[in-house]
């Protein structure tokens, strides 16, 4: 008789976020696992900003029921959905017998959590955008956080390494990710990826060569937005939109890049659209840029890659650098001309994107299926 197959049972810890619905539907339909969600919410009567399957969460309101929580018996695998400082303290408080992955989403390993240095230090403003950088009220910002950092740093610092240290598997969005967390001391974890099926249905078509060309993700600056658009400029078609997704993100920064923008046929975004909706849009395009260092909009990204869209990135960026040595046909911002943005994708480099996608795709499960004969391993479970 074949042995009998048993379902590890995860525990999410979420933020309240935009991925959340999706990737929890993935888990639910992962026959691997049986699932349920954590939140902590910040008062009684928050207001959930993203998550719509409000009714699949435990919510918590203090700390302490938090870790009593954590210190039941009821499940095996935690997987939390991202890792900002405000977590810390939950992942010290799971029991050693339980598995630890975290998913990285980027923000907590290139920004500073609780005012103490980011995981992974890049350059990530171009000259333009570092003028809003260097703004007063930013700068006093920043001062504001320096004091908190002096005072607050051992405690928080300490509760970040233990973290860390805890971490049995890290799903990083990019490979190249997992290779520069592997330069951190303390980080000792596996490399993980949550299985998903292959999106097959996201076929590429040929683009015309007077398409829109789509700008980054956000309003945030590491997109790099006002950099990228001196280039563009100097290039592009004439009535050749850009389109510009700034319905999330920091308001004070979309102010001042409101104000700095001086161009004629650009689309803004203000709203945060259904997926489906902002896919047609993006499905206009025939060129996509991202001004981003460190590794951000990579959904953006994979889905214009999919769908025959040319995509522009830094060549010291991380998507630039991973997409590369992974073989994608990717192309540098530094090298864009006249050319570059009257001259879509051809058949070749679509079913070079194809495959190469292809390619990782199957590398990733294959990390995914021996991860999980691990962890049922050392849970002892067949």
């Amino acid at each position: 008789m074949p042995d009998k197959i048993f379902k590890l049972r995860a525990l999410h810890i979420t933020p309240d976020d935009k991925f959340f619905d999706i990737v929890f539907n993935a888990w639910e339909n992962n026959e691997d696992f049986e699932n349920k969600a954590l939140f902590l919410s910040p008062s009684q009567d928050y207001k959930f900003r993203y998550i719509k399957s409000i009714e699949k969460l435990e919510i918590y309101y203090k700390a302490k029921d938090v870790v009593n929580r954590l210190q039941a018996d009821n499940y095996d695998v935690v997987f939390l959905h991202s890792m900002p400082c405000k977590f810390y303290f939950m992942v010290n408080a799971i029991p050693k017998d339980r598995i630890v992955i975290w998913w990285g989403w980027g923000y907590d390993i290139y920004k500073m959590q609780g005012w103490v240095a980011p995981i992974i230090k890049l350059d990530l403003y171009k000259s333009i955008t570092r003028g809003f950088i260097r703004k007063p009220r930013v700068r006093l910002s920043f001062l504001k956080g320096r004091i908190l950092h002096f005072f607050r740093k051992p405690s928080i610092r300490d509760e970040q390494k233990k973290a860390i240290r805890r971490v049995d598997y890290y799903q990083p969005v990019v490979k190249l990710e997992f290779e520069l967390m592997k330069q951190n001391t303390h980080f000792k974890a596996k490399e993980f990826y949550y299985r998903t099926n292959n999106i097959s249905e996201n076929i590429p078509f040929f683009k015309s060569s007077k398409g829109d060309i789509l700008l980054g993700n956000s309003a945030t600056p590491t997109n790099n937005h006002l950099d990228v658009l001196k280039k563009l400029f100097s290039y592009k078609q004439k009535n050749q939109r850009v389109i510009m997704p700034l319905s999330y993100g920091s308001k004070r920064y979309k102010d001042w890049l409101s104000e700095k923008l001086s161009y004629s046929d650009i689309h803004i975004i203000d709203d945060f659209l259904p997926r489906d909706q902002y896919f047609q849009i993006v499905d206009g395009c025939s060129y996509a840029v991202f001004g981003t260092i460190r590794q951000q909009a990579m959904g953006n990204i994979m889905y214009a890659i999919q769908r025959g869209i040319k995509v522009f990135l830094y060549k010291d960026s991380i998507a630039y650098k991973n997409l590369a040595t992974l073989g994608f046909a990717v192309y540098a911002i530094e090298d864009i001309n006249e050319l570059s943005l009257k001259t879509p994708l051809t058949a070749d480099k679509i079913l070079q994107n194809e495959k190469a996608f292809k390619k990782e795709y199957e590398r990733r499960m294959t990390v995914y299926h021996n991860a999980i004969k691990e962890i049922s391993k050392r849970l002892h479970r067949k």
